[in-house]
């Protein structure tokens, strides 16, 4: 498979990725403000435009943010981009009013979100760390079978 098309498609998973697990999130705290607001109905035209805003977001942060919900450890760099989201998540939810335009919904949704990004983070990282020593022990299993000899290599190319 081509490179470019690899990284691309990659790009695009992990754009999925994130819009799913925001637009949970996001729609989560949507219904818990609906049921503390004495209401179980929800707008549906507010969900679809969580779930357009989450695959935006998920886009500003693969392609401008340098996909940093995913970074090995979190630097002031990766701090600055989560305020930068969780600021950009609060502000459409303002304009758009989710919330009521409520001020004090708003600040909440922002440590809310905030909050998210720092669960994210430390569930990616968490993830990976499994997914390394996973690998690992199928590695040293592979070598302690023999693992492929210098002669099918040869034979391969």
């Amino acid at each position: 498979m081509n490179n470019r098309w690899s990284q691309f498609l990659s790009r695009e998973i992990a754009i999925e990725y994130k819009a799913s697990i925001y637009s949970i999130c996001v729609t989560f705290y949507y219904y818990i403000y609906q049921i503390i607001q004495h209401s179980l109905k929800a707008n549906i035209l507010y969900l679809m435009e969580i779930v357009f805003v989450c695959y935006l977001m998920g886009y500003v942060q693969v392609y401008l943010l340098q996909n940093f919900d995913e970074a090995d450890s979190l630097g002031k760099k990766e701090v600055v981009k989560i305020i930068i989201c969780s600021t950009l998540y609060t502000a459409i939810s303002q304009i758009l009013q989710w919330f009521d335009s409520c001020w004090i919904n708003t600040v909440v949704f922002w440590g809310y979100i905030f909050s998210c990004y720092t669960c994210i983070f430390l569930i990616n990282k968490l993830k990976r760390k499994i997914d390394t020593k996973r690998l690992n022990f199928l590695l040293d299993n592979y070598k302690k079978q023999g693992g492929i000899k210098n002669e099918e290599i040869n034979n391969e190319r």
